[in-house]
């Protein structure tokens, strides 16, 4: 293999915990202002952080991407770092429309998803 190539397999892939600390760093937010808001565990949070759970849920990567108020591209790039894509189902679609529009608010997110007949995310 030529050595543009080998130099490129063996850097790292950006985690999804380098992602989110930038995005919280660019946003001056604390991880509270993140993880609370969004239902999510300080335990959980700390873990992905950490880079202890290299590839998060689905759900996860949702709670995070609203809790930083990512934009449709952003939250497109964070599932992709963890291993998730958004697909055509309603369930993704839903939250997709939630996220651009700007609706960032879980709870009334998890309400809509309910009365749907789909799973909320988080604590509900």
């Amino acid at each position: 293999l030529d050595q543009a190539l080998q130099d490129y397999l063996k850097a790292p892939e950006k985690t999804v915990s380098d992602f989110i600390i930038k995005k919280q760093n660019e946003l001056h937010l604390k991880p509270a202002d993140i993880y609370k808001p969004v239902l999510m565990t300080r335990q959980n949070y700390s873990k992905i952080i950490t880079n202890y759970t290299k590839h998060p849920k689905f759900e996860a990567c949702i709670q995070l991407a609203f809790g930083l108020k990512l934009d449709l591209e952003d939250t497109t790039e964070l599932l992709r770092r963890a291993g998730n894509a958004f697909s055509d189902d309603i369930y993704d679609r839903v939250i997709m429309y939630f996220i651009e529009h700007q609706r960032y608010n879980m709870s009334e997110l998890n309400e809509c998803l309910y009365r749907l007949g789909e799973n909320p995310i988080g604590s509900f």
